[in-house]
């Protein structure tokens, strides 16, 4: 990509001496390559994996195969390495040497075909581990070589081989992966490729499928599973040189302030605030220097800005488009129905204005005008002891596909004794909910017709062809033999797994479930399904809460295989062992997660050191750790108080990369209380209660001492503690 930055044109007037800015030694070195290997990315494997498969697509661009797929090999269990080859020229000794030992150095700042830019992604494998190798194919050579941190902890490079080969000219970089890291790096590569313009080849997962609702020529509006580095929010991607960089709109808009009872969103808010992408040409927008997020200067935000802005139109215009060819408004009403709930809350609210089937504005909202002649009635029949729930005068609902498939409208036109069949109809589908409509003429005052209450129902509200005469309808008698349909093949049992695409928290709850036939012997894990709602930790939860399960055990590195869900009665009848239940499963992995227990012992140790007395008392002490290397005059490393002020030191930082996953765990499946070691909290306790108790001066000076002054008097607090040591 090309270095757009501009070299500035300086001025002198006098005579004065001047001093270059550089580096003064090597261990100076050595402490700028460590911020450059250890501290640039957050992200530190999905660095690993965007930098090399980057580089390696460059190669093959610079090559003049730019339609040739890269090939990517993701770590296993049986082998866990990583590596990366690409068909590019190959490099000579005398380039590897230079490439990969050289911080900033890069070929490909004068040519916006390139990716990189920066000169440090081929030396990202070091923010992983302490080696990686690289295999160099050129002129019928093949040179292995090692990169590794040695003892002058600024890295090396040796050959380690020479060999002929018959192989391609390119490169392979070639990563060993810890046992632990496995997973991760599995769903970080299904994740990272999703918007590379040709495909690379993978040897382990399927790289995550990104699917369309509607797209332009440099946008698309996504579904499914929605690739994000960061958070599972709806948000729009920028994909730059096949890398997906989240948009943050708050920073693209941030004199914007969202009014909840009158929004009035910014032209291109909405896409912004949709699972959707902008396409960009590489050297359109600039990039942080971990090329984990944008950078926003006004040229990539006003950038932004344009290409939201017209996406935002074209998608108004497709959705009209479609919207205003359907054959009556019901199938218009649906169609808008399905398309805004793909949408966030922003554009639908956006879309819904300007959506119209002929001259009326569209949407699954059905209005009831009992002035003009249109009467709708519910009923609900909750069960054989319950009575027929019957609420008059329904003024207005929403229509779905699943409600025309799952609830039956009705027009009461024809039948004497509709009350008396409508209460056989519930009783016969019991939750199951009906309208019935009565539409009659209102006359004018002179006895002509103001309103035709059947023709403005067939036209504007729901069209007669949607609604069944209740004549028409015949009660069948109980058949007791099996429905075929019913029947499973033998040895199996009939479960339910999640249905792909986006899922309906409200309504009926069974279309998030597809129903399938399996050996009891296949159910690694299940969940159970009282009505068709997911029970985790004894209550009922959306069926979402299963995806949002799954991705937070996920950044710890606990896979979850295929999670079946079990209707509550079925689960006795199966005998299925508890430990398989999606709860237990979770946990029993967790366990042996390091990053979990640390990230949870951290949230519950704060937690329960904001609880205490003690810290209420001493709202300051979170300041101590800052200054008790500094002071001459320290505590005894043996004081109750050096001992709190350790402890709670690694408390005083809120940034914790696993904070939101942790709750979100802890929110649906509860962690029980002996899960990890007590010890910490115990500690916490017993040094609070004897600050308290041994050193009363200092909770009368948390009164009059302010955070920001503790350095000033700490070592009098000091000197006030070691005297009251000497004397105990």
């Amino acid at each position: 990509m090309k270095d757009n930055s501009s070299t500035p044109v300086i001025e002198r007037y006098g005579d004065f001496k001047e001093s270059k800015f550089g580096i003064a030694s090597n261990e100076d070195l050595v402490y700028i390559f460590d911020i450059l290997r250890n501290k640039l990315y957050s992200d530190k494997i999905m660095a690993v994996v965007r930098e090399y498969t980057t580089n390696a697509m460059d190669a093959n661009i610079e090559n003049g195969f730019s339609e040739k797929p890269i090939v990517v090999t993701a770590p296993s269990s049986m082998s866990p390495e990583f590596s990366v080859r690409d068909f590019g020229k190959g490099l000579s000794e005398e380039e590897i040497r230079s490439v990969y030992c050289m911080y900033g150095r890069s070929t490909k700042r004068n040519s916006n075909d390139f990716t990189g830019q920066l000169g440090l992604g081929s030396k990202s494998g070091f923010a992983y581990g302490d080696s990686f190798n690289i295999t160099s194919f050129k002129d019928g050579v093949k040179c292995v070589y090692t990169a590794y941190i040695d003892e002058s902890k600024l890295g090396s490079i040796a050959k380690v081989s020479q060999t002929k080969t018959e192989e391609p000219s390119g490169i392979e970089i070639s990563i060993p992966v810890k046992s632990a890291d496995v997973s991760v790096f599995q769903d970080k590569i299904s994740s990272a490729l999703s918007f590379f313009k040709v495909k690379p080849l993978v040897n382990g997962p399927k790289i995550k499928e990104v699917k369309e609702i509607f797209s332009g020529s440099f946008w698309k509006i996504i579904t499914g599973e929605q690739v994000k580095y960061y958070d599972n929010r709806k948000t729009c991607v920028a994909v730059m040189g096949n890398i997906a960089y989240p948009v943050d709109k708050g920073l693209v808009y941030p004199s914007y302030r969202h009014d909840y009872y009158n929004p009035k969103y910014p032209p291109g808010y909405g896409f912004l605030a949709t699972n959707s992408v902008l396409y960009f040409e590489i050297g359109e927008l600039s990039i942080s220097a971990s090329r984990e997020e944008l950078e926003y200067t006004d040229v990539v935000i006003d950038a932004i800005k344009k290409k939201a802005e017209l996406a935002e139109k074209q998608l108004v215009n497709l959705v009209s488009s479609r919207v205003s060819n359907c054959k009556d408004i019901m199938e218009a009403r649906l169609l808008s129905s399905d398309i805004l709930n793909g949408l966030s809350h922003e554009l639908s609210t956006l879309v819904s204005k300007d959506v119209k089937w002929q001259t009326k504005l569209v949407t699954s909202f059905i209005s009831i005008d009992s002035e003009k002649g249109i009467r709708v009635d519910s009923y609900r029949f909750n069960g054989s002891n319950s009575k027929l729930n019957r609420v008059e005068g329904v003024s207005s609902f929403t229509v779905a596909k699943e409600d025309l498939e799952n609830s039956t409208l009705w027009l009461n036109d024809d039948s004497k004794n509709c009350i008396v069949k409508m209460r056989k109809m519930a009783a016969a589908s019991p939750g199951r909910l009906f309208y019935l409509f009565k539409a009659e003429n209102v006359l004018n005052e002179d006895g002509s017709v103001k309103f035709n209450g059947l023709d403005h129902l067939d036209k504007w509200i729901v069209p007669l062809k949607y609604l069944k005469k209740i004549s028409s309808f015949v009660l069948e008698k109980e058949n007791n033999k099996v429905k075929t349909a019913n029947r499973i093949e033998r040895g199996k049992t009939r479960v339910y797994i999640l249905n792909e695409g986006l899922l309906k928290n409200y309504g009926t709850q069974s279309v998030n479930w597809k129903e399938v036939a399996v050996n009891k012997s296949e159910i690694e894990v299940y969940v159970e399904l009282n009505r068709f709602q997911p029970v985790l930790s004894k209550v009922d939860r959306f069926s979402d809460s299963i995806v949002k399960l799954e991705k937070a055990v996920r950044a710890f590195g606990v896979v979850l295989p295929t999670v079946y869900g079990v209707k509550t009665k079925d689960i006795e009848d199966l005998n299925l062992d508890e430990s398989k239940s999606i709860e237990n499963f979770c946990l029993e992995n967790l366990k042996r997660s390091s990053s979990f227990i640390n990230s949870y012992s951290f949230l519950r140790n704060q937690n329960i050191s904001q609880k205490l007395e003690i810290w209420s008392d001493l709202h300051f002490i979170r300041f101590f750790h800052r200054h008790i290397d500094e002071s001459k005059n320290t505590c005894s490393k043996n004081s109750p108080l050096s001992k709190l002020i350790a402890i709670t030191s690694k408390l005083s930082n809120r940034n914790n990369d696993y904070v939101r996953e942790v709750e979100d765990i802890n929110f649906l499946i509860k962690i029980p209380s002996d899960f990890i070691d007590k010890s910490t909290e115990e500690k916490i306790s017993l040094y609070a209660k004897e600050v308290s108790e041994k050193y009363p001066l200092i909770k009368k000076l948390n009164e009059l001492i302010n955070p920001k002054e503790v350095g000033e008097v700490f070592s009098y607090i000091c000197e006030y503690v070691n005297a009251i040591d000497k004397c105990s």
